[in-house]
């Protein structure tokens, strides 16, 4: 069987076939600065920080031994040495040049991408270097002129494009717009920002795909629907592309990853920060379990270099590079409390402002922070009539509305109480494994939705590789704490390897559905190769917390936390006593419009 090109831009993309290969070759090209913003008051806005940074922790990555590339095998543009010209020249003239039929390539472009109006309303997807000329679309890279030089390469392809076609800030629930992503100083679409018009494709140049075909033992990976957003997203060390610093943490994290190793333990990165963007796989059978930029047939050693002129390398962004063989990975958060940074509050004295600040410092869970640096949660809002309304928002956009509040009292207590609430889920995500010893999935109804609306029947689920014990969390929006999984139906939580846990399930007579008041949810999955009791988290009188359904529910009450069970959780997962895996899953409820 085999897949249309057409299939292939939206926005990361791994072609390959097989066997062995003798030599390997990687153009890495990164475009974060465009020479159409350099005269803009915006340009900051507009351009991208994390594209350079993707190249250098690729090209690290790639030069660890364990995927067989050397330093001078490797070529790198960014900003202004990537325009269309020297783009296309490295391509042509290196990336093909005495390529043969068992060599592997590489090609990687991390920017901006664009969806441009041609004939017909048809629309031409495009890579945009760094002189694209927004006004005639001027040395864009088209589809189809992308697919003319990847035609040209004789050996095994790699195609790793983390751009975007689609634009736009909006949550959707199958389909329908519900909200309004705000911008945010910590992530950007990949999308440019200016319009590609009257377009004038350049001679001799395909602007859209004729009728190439990726080979069956191919693979296509993406790292979005065609239609979605790629994110430009802050981490701890920086801005990265969302999908390839998955992709890089997966290299990096997993002994002998294969390409669908690489792609899952990505998707499971992107589902961790909520991003609004499906990754894609096609295959998911046949050559993708093969090791992902490992030769079978290694290269020959590169040559001795005179030891009174050592290679030289350039010195890479973070994550490190590997100075050992064992590849370094990227930190992960520190800090146990929520990170709040300040926004403007409009209309609001400066005096007032100080107050807030200082309330909020005083919380034992909070830690001020500046709007520049990186935060889990930020605060705006505005001061009218007398009263305030505010609002705190995620990394990426997303807005929890506070009730109005008439005094500076009211609204600190419920700004403490929603950061209460958001401290419990920062601690869940915390309880992380960096190396599973095996995989667990959880979902909620279905694997690829994380939106739905206000009465919406929902079902939990669970799967396993492996025979283990779990426990299952929900945290409402509320901050109420419900353990899902042992309940009165299956107070043995053994589950079999291999077998899906649904909940309810066909012996449970009641159903489940979202109930007012809308807002983020979040599923948390401890899967145990040995018995994690509920004792063992302080919950001894099960009894005593029973709600309608048979389910252990802690509820969040004025002045008391629910965090206690979730620090037990910790202290026995810490302890060495337990070989164990989990996974997470936030989702959101909307009111019906």
């Amino acid at each position: 069987m085999i897949k249309s090109i057409l299939l292939l831009i939206p926005i990361l993309v791994i072609f390959l076939s097989f066997p062995s290969y003798a030599a390997q070759k990687a153009l890495l090209v990164g475009v974060g600065n465009y020479k159409a913003f350099s005269d803009s008051p915006s340009r900051e806005r507009l351009n991208l920080q994390g594209p350079r940074n993707d190249v250098e922790v690729l090209k690290n990555s790639l030069l660890n031994d364990r995927f067989g590339f050397s330093a001078n095998a490797i070529r790198v543009l960014t900003d202004a040495q990537a325009t269309k010209k020297n783009i296309k020249d490295a391509f042509l003239n290196w990336l093909i040049k005495e390529t043969q039929k068992d060599d592997l390539t590489v090609f990687y472009f991390s920017g901006h991408g664009a969806d441009i109006p041609w004939k017909n309303d048809k629309k031409i997807k495009a890579l945009l270097p760094h002189d694209t000329v927004p006004n005639g679309g001027e040395n864009i890279i088209t589809e189809g002129e992308l697919e003319e030089w990847l035609e040209k390469l004789k050996g095994r392809i790699v195609v790793i494009i983390d751009a975007c076609y689609s634009g736009g800030l909006a949550r959707s629930v199958i389909g329908k717009s519900m909200s309004m992503l705000e911008e945010m100083p910590s992530c950007r679409i990949k999308y440019f920002p200016l319009p590609i018009i009257n377009y004038r494709p350049s001679p001799n140049a395909e602007p859209v795909p004729k009728a190439w075909r990726v080979p069956l033992s191919g693979v296509f990976m993406a790292a979005a629907d065609k239609d979605e957003k790629a994110w430009d997203y802050k981490f701890p060390d920086g801005f990265h592309g969302a999908f390839t610093y998955g992709l890089i943490k997966g290299m990096i994290r997993i002994s002998s990853p294969s390409y669908e190793g690489l792609f899952d333990y990505a998707k499971q990165e992107v589902a961790r920060l909520n991003l609004p963007q499906k990754p894609q796989l096609i295959p998911r059978t046949g050559i993708v379990v093969e090791p992902a930029f490992k030769p079978e047939t290694p290269p020959p050693p590169p040559k001795k270099e005179n030891a009174s002129q050592p290679t030289k390398v350039n010195k890479p962004v973070p994550p490190k590079p590997v100075t050992d063989n064992k590849p370094v990975a990227p930190p992960e958060i520190k800090g146990e409390k929520i990170l709040l940074a300040l926004g403007k509050i409009k209309g609001a004295a400066s005096e007032e402002l100080n107050k807030i600040r200082e309330g909020l410092a005083k919380l034992p869970f909070v830690t001020i922070v500046q709007e520049t640096e990186f935060f889990d949660r930020l605060l705006r809002g505005e001061f009218k009539k007398g009263r305030y309304q505010a609002r705190l928002l995620n990394r990426i956009g997303d807005a929890v509305q506070l009730p109005l509040a008439n005094k500076l009292e009211a609204l600190i207590g419920s700004i403490g109480g929603q950061l209460e609430t958001d401290y419990i889920v920062k601690q869940l995500a915390r309880l992380h494994n960096p190396h599973p010893p095996f995989a667990v999935k959880v979902w909620v109804t279905d694997p690829e939705r994380k939106d739905f609306m206000i009465g919406e029947n929902i079902e939990f689920n669970f799967s396993t590789e492996e025979d283990c014990y779990l426990l299952m969390i929900n945290i409402n929006k509320e901050g109420d704490i419900t353990i899902l999984y042992p309940n009165r139906f299956h107070s043995d939580n053994f589950v079999k390897g291999g077998s899906t846990i649904k909940i309810p399930g066909d012996n449970m007579k009641f159903d489940l559905q979202f109930f007012e008041p809308a807002g983020a949810e979040t599923v948390k999955v401890i899967a145990t190769k040995t018995p994690l009791k509920l004792s063992d988290i302080g919950i001894n009188d099960i009894n005593q917390y029973l709600n309608a359904m048979g389910m252990v529910e802690l509820k969040k009450e004025v002045g008391q936390r629910t965090i206690k069970p979730v620090e037990r959780i910790n202290h026995q997962l810490s302890s060495g006593r337990f070989t164990w895996s989990e996974a997470m899953v936030e989702i959101r409820s909307y009111q019906k419009k």
